[in-house]
């Protein structure tokens, strides 16, 4: 029986990828979890939708790592983690009284934080973090500021949240700092000398990120524009972001969201990065048999499927067997079709289990 089924699993699979394909379908429509209902009662209306959110978060994760794993696994992570994964969230059907709050809340999580979080902490497919020194520039106007204490694009980033992809470090500015980084010759370091540079802060980046800020004395019109450069590619530096404004809002009240979008190109890069290095589309898993003759349908059935490069056997014992399967796609985009097609797919004791139901 299950012959015949993988049999129709090589079919079926060629042609999911092509409507896929074809449809145009948004992968981050994967990570977008609809229409969880909540209902909290607290001592006040503010705190029940805040419990209403730390649940929706847990809630949504839920349902997000069911569409891979066969068992619930919220419960490893805390509320910090799971929400720093979440992009954004929409309220629906909002009812508030002194005590109570309901609502219906779709949660929508971060493509690749959480591609990078799922790959580090549930398949076993750890990632390093990316470390890298931020060069943070404020070019008021002409005027460059870089260690000098009015450099507030320097403190938005003092204030930042941790990313769980790029381990960013700031530079106290000392004697040793400010003659390694000029503003005049920032963008003239020779290959040798940034090596030399990133082996002396122990990093594997230099990013300078600079932050235009552009007024007049006409009125109150201003505009931000925040450029990213990696020493690593010479010269070039990218608009990455532009922010209009006046004047009245002050400049501080965006720097914070333009650090926020410095962090989010680095992740991408990063992600994008190691997502064309050799071991990107390979997974191990443990495969769970009952005997020898299973364990070799399973083997064979895996090895069939279209989806499937190779499948390298490490070790086996009465039960179990370890081994490493090189996919077209990436693991974290068929899990839920091999689910769909016949595989039980979980997790003990922090190993992927694929079996047979």
């Amino acid at each position: 029986m299950l012959k015949k089924i993988i049999c129709i699993l090589s079919v079926f699979i060629s042609l999911h990828n092509l409507s896929y394909a074809e449809s145009g379908e948004d992968l981050s429509n994967k990570f977008l979890v609809n229409d969880i209902k909540v209902d909290e009662v607290s001592e006040t209306a503010e705190l029940a939708r805040k419990n209403a959110i730390i649940y929706a978060h847990k809630k949504a994760f839920d349902i997000l790592t069911a569409r891979i794993f066969a068992d619930t696994i919220t419960e490893e992570f805390s509320e910090e983690q799971i929400s720093s994964l979440v992009e954004a969230i929409e309220f629906k059907d909002e009812v508030i009284t002194d005590k109570r709050y309901t609502a219906v809340i779709d949660v929508s999580f971060q493509l690749e934080q959480t591609q990078f979080f799922i790959n580090n902490n549930l398949l076993n497919k750890r990632i390093e973090m990316l470390s890298a020194v931020i060069i943070p520039v404020f070019n008021e106007n002409g005027m460059y500021k870089l260690w000098q204490r009015s450099n507030f694009w320097f403190d938005s980033w003092l204030r930042a949240d941790k990313s769980s992809m790029i381990d960013f470090k700031l530079l106290s500015g000392d004697l040793s700092d400010m003659s390694n980084f000029r503003v005049a010759n920032i963008g003239n370091i020779s290959s040798e000398k940034l090596q030399q540079l990133k082996l002396e802060y122990n990093v594997d980046r230099i990013i300078v990120a600079e932050v235009e800020y552009l007024y007049n004395n006409i009125d109150d019109n201003t505009k931000l524009n925040l450029y990213y450069k990696d020493l690593e590619q010479g010269s070039n530096r990218n608009l990455i972001k532009s922010v209009d404004s006046d004047k009245k809002e002050g400049v501080n009240l965006h720097l914070d969201g333009l650090v926020k979008a410095v962090v989010s190109h680095m992740e991408v890069e990063w992600m994008n990065y190691n997502n064309v290095t050799e071991n990107a589309n390979k997974q191990d898993f443990i495969i769970k048999f009952s005997d020898l003759a299973e364990l070799l349908e399973i083997q064979k059935s895996i090895e069939e499927l279209s989806l499937v490069k190779t499948l390298e056997m490490h070790s086996f014992s009465s039960r179990y067997a370890k081994v490493s399967v090189d996919f077209i796609e990436k693991p974290i985009e068929i899990f839920e079709l091999m689910k769909d097609l016949g595989f039980k797919i979980s997790r003990e004791q922090n190993y992927v289990i694929i079996e047979s139901r």
